[in-house]
C-alpha cells in the first residue's frame, strides 16, 4: 500500500447544477467527483430549504488504495408542486476542504 502524501483535496465538475421538470416528473443531472490525497471516504450530505426533493445516487464514495477517488454521482429532482427549489450537497472527507455544489430546480 503506498503512503498518501500531501493535502486531502475535493472537486466537483460542475460545482452547480440547474434542473427543470414539470411537477412528479423526477429528472436527472449528474456530476464527477474527484479527490487525491485521501486518507478517507467522501461523504455526500444533501441539504437545505428543498432538499427533501432531491436525493443523491451514493452518500458515501470510498477511495482507491492510493487515497484517489473518481466517480460519478447522479443526483435526482423529483419536484411534488411548481416553483423554484434549492439545495446544497456538501461532499466532505477527513482533512479535506469541503466542497459545495449548489443545486436548483424550477418545476414548471
Amino acid at each position: 500500500k503506498l503512503a498518501v502524501s500531501g493535502t486531502p483535496t475535493i472537486a466537483s465538475d460542475p460545482t452547480s447544477v440547474d434542473m427543470k421538470s414539470a411537477a412528479t416528473v423526477a429528472v436527472k443531472s449528474k456530476i464527477n467527483v474527484t479527490g487525491v490525497n485521501l486518507t478517507a471516504a467522501v461523504g455526500a450530505a444533501l441539504s437545505g430549504t428543498n432538499s427533501a426533493l432531491f436525493a443523491v445516487s451514493a452518500a458515501t464514495i470510498a477511495k482507491d488504495s492510493n487515497g484517489a477517488v473518481n466517480t460519478e454521482l447522479e443526483i435526482t429532482y423529483t419536484p411534488s408542486a411548481v416553483g423554484n427549489h434549492v439545495a446544497v450537497l456538501t461532499l466532505s472527507s477527513t482533512g479535506a476542504t469541503s466542497v459545495v455544489v449548489n443545486i436548483a430546480g424550477v418545476c414548471k
